[in-house]
Order: structure tokens, then C-alpha cells, then sequence
């Protein structure tokens, strides 16, 4: 999933779990949030407009243990999606 087409519902569970990360023990956050499909409009000059959103599991760490994950995609706000 492209991570720019994520946004958290209002309404998420978080579920605390922990987790290691190149030894170290930490405790990340699961749960479900929105996959906005990005439409491709490669020629297509006008159309309606009706992203689908489908719900997809995240799991969302601290800043400070991102660079220890080899090479993630990473950001560190996310839309919420109301």
C-alpha cells in the first residue's frame, strides 16, 4: 500500500502490542484505517469522482525506532478521515 493513501478513522481501536525492533523491545499500535484506491486519470480529462476505500491493517511505531526497520516508507502525520 502506498502510505500517502491512508488516513485514520475517527473512531480506530488501537490494540498496544509489543514488539522488537533490532533488539530493543518497544510498544507499537494496531489497527484498521482507510486505503484511499488513487484512480488513474492518464487521459481522462473529466469524470466522476468516487474513491474507494477499503479498510487495511497498520501499525504505527515510534519515531525514534523507524530508521532501525531497513527501508520503510514512513510519515509522521496521518489524515483523519471524519
Amino acid at each position: 500500500y502506498e502510505i500517502d493513501n491512508i488516513s485514520i478513522p475517527s473512531d480506530i481501536a488501537f490494540e498496544p502490542e509489543m514488539m522488537e525492533i533490532d533488539g530493543s523491545r518497544l510498544m507499537s499500535l494496531k489497527g484498521q484505517a482507510w486505503y484511499v484506491e488513487q484512480q488513474n486519470w492518464e487521459n481522462v480529462l473529466y469524470r466522476e469522482v468516487s474513491p474507494a476505500k477499503k479498510k487495511v491493517p497498520v501499525r504505527l511505531i515510534p519515531y525514534y525506532a523507524f530508521g532501525n526497520r531497513g527501508f520503510e516508507e514512513m510519515t509522521v502525520w496521518m489524515p483523519l478521515d471524519r
